[in-house]
């Protein structure tokens, strides 16, 4: 495919509708908020995807409700993990405060040192 990205690879391999070898559905691009797959490693030990994938079997079934459910989970997770707010949805933090939460929570988390190499590529400092 030519990207060197591993998480690209993930999103693109993760945003088609067909089936994989083992048979299980892929996550569409739109859900892959809702899932550990769609964040960096540094907050996936936060996400809970076990009552995503239920939902998403519910709405390849056809399930309405569970398709609107995961819409709402992958918004959540957007904001409240990678602090990233969709212009085109109205977002579920919506004050000011909120919104500073989210990011003061994606700054620590990356400002970690037990978390420096996952985000940054970077070794942490060794006490001699």
């Amino acid at each position: 495919m030519g990207l060197k990205n591993g998480l690209n690879l993930i999103a693109i391999y993760m945003s088609n509708n067909k089936t994989n070898r083992a048979g299980s559905r892929r996550i569409p691009a739109k859900w892959l908020g809702a899932f550990k797959a769609g964040h960096n490693y540094a907050s996936r030990w936060a996400i809970d995807d076990s009552f995503a994938y239920e939902l998403l079997k519910s709405a390849n079934d056809g399930n309405a409700e569970a398709a609107a459910a995961l819409d709402w989970l992958a918004q959540f997770n957007n904001e409240f993990h990678k602090d990233w707010f969709d212009p085109l949805k109205p977002p579920l933090h919506n004050t000011a405060e909120l919104r500073k939460s989210c990011s003061d929570r994606k700054n620590a988390r990356n400002r970690c040192v037990l978390n420096v190499s996952a985000t940054s590529r970077l070794k942490p400092p060794i006490d001699e």
